[in-house]
C-alpha cells in the first residue's frame, strides 16, 4: 500500500493520500487548506486517480480545498450528513471569538459532486475495504475511516481527524460537540480493533493503536 501525508496550509491538517498500488486508483482523506497542488504532483508522480475525497468531518481545516480538487479531478466528496452545512457555512460550527479572516479564501460552497453518509457504512473505494465510522462528538458528523491491509500481516489504517490524537481524545467544546458522545465513540469503534492498528489523526503524529490505549486510561477499558 501507497501512503503519504502532510501538514496542510496554515492550520497544520494532516491530509493523507492512500492507495493499494502505484498506476491506479487512490484516496484522499482531508484535503485542507493549500492541499491542492501538494496532492497533484503526488497523483502525478506514482500515476495515481484519486476516486474520493474523504472527509472525517465538516470543519473548514480538514474541507478547505474539496471543491476544487473535485473540480480538477472529478473524485467525489464523502461525508456525513450532519456536517454537510458546514461546507457553505464554515463559520457556523466555530466559536464567536474565531478571526473571520482566517476564512479568507474558503469556498463556501459544496463540492459539486457530493455523497452523504447516513451512518456507518462499508464502502469499496480505489480496490480498498474501508469501514466508514460514525463517531459524533467533535462535531456531529465526525467518521472515522478505517482501512483494511492489502497484505496479511500489515496492519490496518484508522484516519480518526480530530476524534482521537495519537496522545489524547479529540476537543468536543466547540459547537455541536459533546464529550459523553465522543468517549462513546472511541469506546465503541477502537474497542474491536487490533493493538496493531496505525492511528492516523487530523493533526500531530501518527501512532499504534496498542501505545494510544497505553497512554490513554479513556481506552484501556474500549472493549468493555
Amino acid at each position: 500500500m501507497l501512503l503519504f501525508s502532510f501538514p496542510a496550509g496554515g492550520f497544520g491538517t494532516n491530509c493523507y493520500l492512500l492507495a493499494a498500488e502505484p498506476g491506479g486508483p487512490c484516496l484522499v482523506v482531508d484535503p485542507g487548506q493549500a492541499a491542492t497542488d501538494p496532492l497533484l504532483r503526488l497523483f502525478a508522480e506514482h500515476r495515481l486517480e484519486p476516486a474520493a475525497l474523504l472527509l472525517t468531518h465538516g470543519h473548514m481545516d480538514h474541507s478547505w480545498c474539496a471543491r476544487e480538487l473535485g473540480e480538477r479531478t472529478g473524485a467525489p466528496t464523502v461525508l456525513h450528513a450532519a456536517d454537510r452545512f458546514m461546507l457553505a457555512d464554515p463559520a457556523a460550527p466555530l466559536p464567536p471569538a474565531f478571526p473571520g479572516r482566517l476564512l479568507t479564501g474558503y469556498p463556501q460552497d459544496e463540492p459539486e459532486r457530493l455523497t452523504l453518509l447516513e451512518g456507518s457504512a462499508d464502502l469499496e473505494l480505489a480496490g480498498l475495504r474501508v469501514r466508514a465510522h460514525h463517531s459524533p462528538g467533535h462535531t456531529e458528523g465526525s467518521t472515522m475511516f478505517r482501512v483494511d491491509p492489502v497484505r496479511d500481516g500489515d496492519p490496518a489504517l484508522l484516519f480518526t481527524g480530530d476524534t482521537l490524537l495519537a496522545d489524547r481524545p479529540g476537543d468536543s467544546g466547540l459547537p455541536g460537540g459533546s464529550r459523553t458522545r465522543l468517549e462513546s465513540s472511541l469506546r465503541r469503534v477502537c474497542g474491536p480493533l487490533d493493538d496493531s492498528t496505525v492511528l492516523l489523526p487530523g493533526h500531530g503524529p501518527a501512532a499504534a493503536l496498542g501505545t494510544a490505549r497505553r497512554a490513554l486510561p479513556l481506552l484501556r477499558g474500549a472493549t468493555a
